[in-house]
């Protein structure tokens, strides 16, 4: 026999702030959490939460750690932690572009085994704007891959996924109806998804280092952008000048210098990137070599720029 099921005034009332709050998410016009808390009230006035649970859920674990997550996050920026990481995933890089995304994805989705992902994404943010800002790669080239490596990254421990977390309470909850004598559900243990999520997290970080240039460009920014570096420089050090090109003739004295080398003489510019033959690297270390058809990524004020350049055989050309 087919029983109806006739929907009762809560449920009608619960359908209704559930398709409002979808339609003002959908709509965008008002901020989310000023929807959220205008639905959290209206529950509480149309007597479908009791009055005592209203704010229950601003208690939960999850908010709570995401809370102070950002809090930590705030204070590692402030205290100048997160530029220490950026400065490190820069040095190990190289200033390669394929290694620094895949440095800070694998750093990111590490983390994010014992950290919840929100958490990883609001420390990690920060990390990416200036990684972006220093080496001028357009920022959803960084945040793309990271936050991939953040995803898969929760699965690697029960810390760092909150559905297998709430799965486990189910279970504990579950036990605790079956009948006397009946075989009990064991919950999961830390490590339990390891497996699984070490092979999706290294699969996720080979397939962006293997195909990641090409299917980031899609969509993204072409190239450098001057402007941000320029601004970044200006603000942080101080140093105020416009990004040009020079390269490197078969009569020039740097031929065969290094780039530590070449800073240090007289008039020389700030040394932003190097590029000879298919090999680029932004921020080049010291010891790299500069030889014939070498592509430097120099910044200086245009005058300095053309002095610097005919002094040592350069060709100029066009700002970047």
């Amino acid at each position: 026999m087919n029983a109806s099921i006739a929907l009762t005034t809560d449920m009608l009332l619960v359908l209704g702030l559930v398709g409002f709050t979808m339609a003002m998410f959908l709509l965008d016009r008002v901020r989310a959490d000023l929807v959220a808390l205008a639905v959290l009230i209206a529950l509480g006035l149309l007597g479908l939460v009791p009055a005592s649970q209203v704010f229950a859920g601003f208690s939960g674990n999850a908010v709570i750690s995401v809370i102070a997550t950002m809090i930590l996050g705030a204070g590692l920026d402030r205290t100048g932690m997160l530029d220490r990481l950026a400065m490190l995933l820069l040095r190990a890089s190289r200033g390669l572009e394929e290694r620094l995304i895949l440095y800070t994805s694998a750093v990111a989705g590490a983390m994010s085994s014992v950290m919840q992902n929100p958490s990883v994404a609001t420390l990690f943010l920060p990390v990416a704007s200036r990684l972006s800002a220093r080496t001028a790669l357009p920022l959803s080239r960084i945040l793309l891959p990271v936050g991939a490596a953040i995803v898969m990254g929760g699965g690697l421990t029960m810390v760092g996924n909150s559905p297998l977390i709430l799965l486990n309470d189910l279970l504990l909850a579950a036990n605790r109806n079956l009948p006397p004598g009946a075989s009990t559900l064991q919950p999961f243990t830390i490590f339990a998804p390891l497996p699984i999520g070490l092979a999706l997290l290294l699969g996720g970080l080979l397939f962006f280092r293997l195909f990641g240039r090409k299917l980031l460009t899609e969509g993204s920014d072409k190239g450098v952008v001057p402007a941000r570096t320029e601004r970044y420089f200006a603000e942080t050090y101080g140093i105020k000048g416009e990004v040009f090109e020079l390269t490197v003739t078969s009569e020039s004295p740097l031929v065969g210098m290094s780039v530590g080398e070449a800073e240090t003489q007289y008039g020389a510019p700030l040394l932003l990137a190097i590029k000879t033959g298919n090999e680029a690297r932004l921020a080049p270390p010291a010891d790299t070599m500069i030889w014939v058809g070498t592509v430097l990524g120099a910044m200086a004020s245009r005058d300095e720029i053309n002095d610097y350049a005919q002094n040592n055989l350069l060709r100029v050309s066009t700002r970047l």
